[in-house]
């Protein structure tokens, strides 16, 4: 043809990253719109629903992850497996601790340009899951909430005019230094102090238009305002006040959050992958912050940046997200997909929303709110009646057709043989749930046959005609296994023993489950062999597991303790044997030539 049309050039967005059947495609474009996975504990959430995506964000290198860990060990193990399954290896950035990484959060967001009034609203929503992390009650004032974020405000401005820079050390030691009643402002004492310095060097500091009427407000505050205050009012604002800059300023958080900078939001725009390892379970307040900084910095990160490249899109990954949440998530979900930002959090119940949330009927319209966001919700199996009605209601209802009957009794003998019987047929309509609750609580499989169910459900429909889809999420532990541990020749992964040998094709041989009853070896030496399931008939019949060679709890299934010692099996399996020489070592160093086996 002489004038053919060009062909437009595909979508970035609609990249395919997984498949729910095989008609039903999960793109980029559907991610942007942010995914919320929930169930209840052991339902399959984390390891297998959570597993899934995880494994279908990492081949893409334009998608870069913030991972809040919520687990100790376990996540980092986790995502330095999908790390490492990537087609193209990712580098994994941890940050914590053990780790030499640095973000000094209120210089970065004061270079980002942020003025006193959004820092001071910073630190208030970063400090809301403070109480959560140590398991207090939260103040639930209004008016000191909002005294508390006006004394923040105007400690901010004064430091930095005074001094150019940001440090919560500075913030903390102004507010504990200033008079509190007006004959102390006469006191040569406090004239000398680092209040009264800081007010000073902030009067002489060049100022602009805008910041020289700021600073009137902020000299009227601090010496008249504050000094005339009644007691117990200004020390109920100064004690919240000072409970968020105190951990900010103090320990492990002060290390990692307010002295240099080598890393920061920027990082993720580069296609990084960021895991902030300070679990909340063991850290608690100090975890809570960290991960609150992280959490809100990178979501202010997302809104600030125009997506230019569309291939482009950061995800905030939170597990246990009742423990990280924040008022601020509700607004960054409603505008966050224009920027090229989504969320993918993994929760338990409704409840757990209700708990960590303030009030009670103002904390379920808040929770409703925030989960309404979310356009893809991923339903295992539910452990309580509220979150499986609520589930239900997403659906929706349809009429339908109910049909019934009633039979009057026989008024006499001849009519019952004749078999003249008086039945009534009726029939009525009525709306009634697509899919019942009880459909989200019972017989979704939850793991325990290597397999999760979950009910997918998004506004669209599915290619089944409907808004939702039961898929099953699966793991291939063999191919993990051999991914991770290249050097081993022998594993046995639910129920099949999977062997290697050197210079030789991979061969499979069906063995029943857990009986391996010699180690595999070759002219080259002993093998390694690795348990990656170890089976109930053996717990109930007394065998028991003793730690593991120098190899990972999750890659043995997750069913290990220690890193340390061998693995064991021992115990009599009653009948004949599971082991029939009761053999002891299923697990030996590579290298090592393991003992000989011994009756258990």
């Amino acid at each position: 043809m002489l004038f053919r049309k060009k062909k437009k050039p595909p979508d970035p967005l609609d990249k395919l990253l997984m498949k729910w059947s095989s008609n039903d495609y999960f793109t980029k474009r559907e991610l942007l719109r942010s995914m919320c996975v929930q169930g209840a504990s052991g339902s399959g959430k984390t390891n297998f629903v959570g597993y899934q995506i995880a494994k279908a964000l990492a081949p893409d290198e334009d998608v870069s992850l913030l991972i809040l860990a919520s687990k100790p060990v376990e996540d980092l193990q986790f995502w330095n497996g999908m790390a490492k399954e990537a087609q193209q290896q990712r580098d994994l950035l941890v940050f914590g601790p053990e780790h030499g990484l640095r973000f000094n959060v209120l210089d970065y967001e004061l270079k980002c340009g942020a003025d006193s009034r959004e820092l001071a609203s910073f630190l208030m929503t970063a400090g809301e899951t403070l109480h959560r992390g140590e398991g207090g009650a939260r103040p639930s004032d209004r008016f000191f909430e909002q005294q508390s974020a006006r004394m923040l405000e105007m400690t901010i401005e004064a430091v930095r005019l005074a001094t150019g820079r940001l440090s919560p050390m500075d913030l903390q030691q102004f507010i504990t230094h200033a008079a509190q009643t007006p004959e102390q402002l006469a006191s040569p004492a406090w004239q000398a102090g680092f209040h009264n310095r800081i007010l000073e060097g902030a009067y002489n500091a060049k100022k602009s238009r805008i910041e020289a009427a700021d600073f009137e407000q902020v000299m009227a505050y601090w010496l008249g305002e504050i000094v005339s205050l009644n007691d117990r009012t200004r020390s109920s604002i100064t004690t919240q006040v000072q409970g968020i800059l105190h951990v900010l300023s103090s320990g492990i958080v002060r290390e990692l959050m307010a002295t240099e900078t080598n890393i920061s939001p920027e990082v993720l725009d580069r296609g990084a992958w960021l895991l902030i390892d300070m679990a909340i379970s063991r850290y608690g307040a100090s975890g809570a912050m960290v991960n609150g900084l992280w959490h809100l910095a990178v979501q202010r990160h997302i809104l600030r940046n125009f997506a230019a490249d569309r291939r482009k899109v950061i995800v905030i990954w939170i597990d246990e997200f009742q423990n990280h949440l924040n008022s601020f998530d509700a607004q960054f979900l409603a505008e966050c997909r224009s920027h090229g930002g989504c969320m993918v959090v993994l929760t338990q119940s409704l409840h757990s929303y209700y708990a960590a949330l303030k009030g009670s009927q103002a904390a379920e319209h808040e929770a409703n709110a925030l989960l309404s966001n979310f356009a893809h919700r991923i339903f295992c199996s539910l452990g309580d009646a509220a979150s499986a009605t609520w589930a239900s209601g997403l659906l929706g209802a349809r009429l339908e057709t109910m049909i019934g009957g009633s039979m009057a009794p026989d008024e006499s003998m001849f009519d019952a043989l004749m078999g003249r019987s008086k039945f009534t047929g009726s029939f009525s309509q009525q709306y009634t749930p697509i899919l019942q609750p009880n459909v989200f609580m019972h017989n979704l499989r939850t793991g325990s046959e290597g397999v999760a169910d979950a009910i997918v459900i998004r506004p669209e429909r599915f290619s089944n005609g409907e808004n939702f889809l039961q898929v099953a999420f699966g793991r291939n532990r063999s191919a993990e296994m051999r991914r991770n541990h290249p050097e081993a020749t022998a594993f046995v992964v639910g129920g099949k023993r999977h062997a290697k040998s050197a210079g030789q094709p991979g061969r499979q041989q069906s063995e029943p489950e857990g009986q391996l009853q010699h180690p595999v070896r070759g002219g080259d030496g002993p093998r390694d062999v690795f348990y990656s399931i170890f089976p109930e008939e053996f717990r109930q019949r007394g065998a028991r597991l003793v730690g593991a060679c120098g190899l990972r709890p999750y890659d043995l299934g997750r069913c290990l303790g220690p890193d340390t010692g061998d693995v064991a099996v021992s115990g009599r399996m009653g009948g004949r044997d599971a082991l029939p020489t009761g053999w002891h070592h299923a697990c030996h160093a590579p290298g090592h030539h393991p003992p000989q086996p011994v009756r258990g």
